[in-house]
């Protein structure tokens, strides 16, 4: 069954197999760092041309154009792994219309909050009118994606009552599609809350829980045909930052993100209408954070488009040895930049003209370096490793 018949009949891609990174050797030959989880002796048992165990412990390997190419079952599993890790382009089907996400023109995504309490804005857009001038002033800067959210989900935050958060949702839904044509996802962890954005006007649901949140959340995406966003976090707001702990922070999020993504599989979300974000800052040390984006390239494996905020978090003012949120607006192109080498399609974000002007120069020199960096193989040699 090839890669398409697969999404479109709802399987999920295995758990365990993970692309981290790719290249060339020295002679144009594509290579692959795979994470090959109980596979990994198989192959070293056989130790067949074209592999190369990198790491024991880690059950990695380095794995080239010519195992790739090779027809037995675990290569061609491989050989679909590393399709999906160099997927190109996306299209996220809505109620009413598409998107369509390209790695090598990432979108960029501005955050709009209408709470009192988030933790970079909260209380500036409250009013409507100050909504929609926002709202504005981000797609003038670049956005090309608006991500509405009715209730903050900052470290320690509470919840607030249904009723409140839809009175905030509601019309502003409402009058941003009326006044805009940018895609809308609104950011909730209620379905009653995405029922009713989505009939409002809005296109998508980024939910921060990835349908922990509520029961019923992944069955009216499916119903209402709605595409969603599957945010890692451990916890709740509130309970979140409480000791969280990990081992590989890497394969823990990708396999808590595959469960979800299995999940909402079985609920009637087709594959294509799934984006998967590793949640940065969302019950995560300051460490792990750093550890998510330098690996988050892995994601990819799952054949899903990847979504990430980094914006203002506070492991960035960690960093820069206490920078208020404010005042973080660099780092946050620093991260920018590098999700944009690393393959990401939509980029959350305060500052929409600081991250275009770098996504734009970032994505031109992704480009120029691609036959020898992470995602990148010559034509030549991406036809010769993958046509198996």
């Amino acid at each position: 069954m090839s890669e398409h018949a697969a999404a479109s009949a709802g399987e999920a891609p295995p758990r365990d197999l993970l692309v981290l990174e790719a290249g060339c050797d020295p002679e144009g030959l594509a290579r692959y760092r795979v994470r090959l989880g109980a596979r990994f002796e198989v192959l070293r048992a056989s130790a067949p041309a074209g592999f190369t165990a990198a790491r024991r412990d880690a059950r990695e390997a380095e794995i080239d154009a010519r195992f790739a190419a090779r027809g037995e079952p675990l290569a061609r599993e491989i050989q679909a792994a590393i399709a999906r890790f160099e997927r190109a382009s996306f299209v996220l089907a809505g109620p009413r219309r598409s998107l369509v996400l390209e790695r090598a023109r990432p979108r960029i995504v501005g955050i709009l909050n209408r709470t009192p309490d988030s933790f970079s804005d909260g209380g500036r857009w409250v009013e409507l009118d100050d909504l929609y001038r926002r709202a504005e002033e981000l797609l003038a800067a670049g956005a090309t994606w608006l991500d509405l959210g009715g209730e903050s989900t900052r470290p320690g935050a509470t919840p607030v009552p249904v009723e409140e958060e839809l009175a905030r949702i509601a019309p502003a839904v409402e009058g941003l599609a009326r006044r805009f044509d940018a895609w809308l996802s609104i950011d909730t962890r209620r379905a009653a809350v995405a029922r009713a954005a989505l009939a409002a006007g809005a296109d998508m649901v980024n939910d921060v829980s990835a349908g922990h949140g509520d029961e019923h959340m992944l069955a009216t995406c499916a119903e209402l045909g709605a595409p969603l966003v599957l945010n890692h976090m451990r916890g709740t707001p509130e309970t979140m930052q409480t000791a969280p702990s990990y081992g590989d922070v890497l394969d823990e999020v990708a396999a808590e993100l595959h469960e979800r993504l299995v999940a909402s599989l079985n609920a009637g979300i087709a594959l294509p209408r799934i984006a998967l974000d590793p949640g940065l800052g969302f019950g995560k040390r300051f460490d792990d954070n750093l550890r998510l984006l330098h690996g988050v390239a892995a994601l990819r494996t799952y054949g899903c488009p990847l979504f990430v905020g980094a914006s203002r978090k506070a492991f960035l003012g960690t960093l820069l040895d206490g920078r208020a949120a404010a005042e973080r607006d660099d780092a946050t192109s620093a991260t920018t930049a590098w999700l944009v080498a690393r393959g990401v399609s939509a980029i959350r974000v305060h500052d929409a003209r600081r991250a275009s002007d770098v996504a734009r120069v970032a994505a031109r020199l992704t480009e120029l370096a691609a036959p020898r960096t992470w995602g990148g193989v010559t034509p030549e040699t991406r036809e010769e490793g993958l046509s198996g």
